[in-house]
């Protein structure tokens, strides 16, 4: 990481929590070694629930600070899947910039899923489901449950063992959920994007405007990439995702 980068991450840092907040939560972090706090961050109306300890404070930075996940789509979208939701820090952006919309937060790690769930208590327009994405309807376990809360990774399993979640498509949870088109996908799945798209892009993007994808490995890149430019999509970076957009869609 250059110093430029460490230098825009602590201002970002302070900026969105001024500095006495701020000063707080380092207290919190290192010090006390809290596991739960709640902070007031700039431009978000209500507080929000974060881990010091976790990884929460480098989601929270990456949505709110760096905006990695801020797209301006017109007219504004009517549905959007959040894959990967996290605690819910980019539904929380989403719901905000974009209240009409109705925002399904799919998260598969269970703390997660229960502190999105309250983040996201104040937005009626969201709704959080704890499971998986994957290319077709299936189980799915942990690889890795003791890693920081942003990094589980997945692996399919044949039956529902113990402590495996079910995972679905983004087109059974479009259809589950009435969406039919989904405008707006964010997928942060840890490498799972790769098989979501493996055998091309899921028919409910048939209308979708906008991708933003985290990559995980090259794979990953050159099955999104082959799923979704012949679609006319364009990518462009935004920090540590990739925006995936077209200007032209069909109506």
């Amino acid at each position: 990481m250059s110093i430029q980068t460490v230098g825009n991450t602590i201002y970002s840092f302070f900026n969105l929590l001024g500095f006495r907040q701020a000063m707080q939560f380092i207290f919190a972090r290192y010090v006390t070694r809290e596991s739960l706090v709640k902070l007031q961050v700039k431009g978000v109306p209500q507080p929000v629930l974060c881990r010091p300890t976790d990884s929460d404070i480098r989601s929270l930075l990456q949505v709110f600070g760096r905006q990695e996940t801020r797209v301006d789509i017109h007219p504004p979208p009517r549905s959007i899947i959040d894959g990967g939701a996290n605690v819910g820090y980019a539904s929380i952006s989403f719901a905000i910039q974009y209240p009409e919309a109705i925002i399904l937060a799919i998260e598969p790690g269970p703390t997660n899923a229960s502190l999105a769930r309250e983040n996201l208590r104040p937005y009626h327009n969201t709704r959080v489901i704890q499971g998986g994405i994957w290319s077709h309807d299936s189980y799915l376990a942990f690889e890795n449950p003791q890693a920081l809360s942003w990094a589980f990774r997945t692996r399919e399993v044949s039956s529902p063992e113990e402590g495996a979640i079910e995972s679905h498509t983004l087109d059974t949870y479009a259809e589950q959920f009435g969406m039919g088109q989904v405008d707006l996908i964010k997928l942060d799945i840890e490498g799972a994007e790769e098989q979501v798209f493996r055998d091309g892009a899921p028919a409910c993007l048939a209308q979708t405007r906008v991708v933003i994808v985290e990559i995980h490995n090259p794979e990953a890149r050159i099955a999104i990439d082959n799923a979704l430019i012949p679609l006319g999509f364009h990518v462009s970076m935004h920090g540590e995702k990739l925006h995936y957009s077209r200007n032209s869609y069909p109506h």
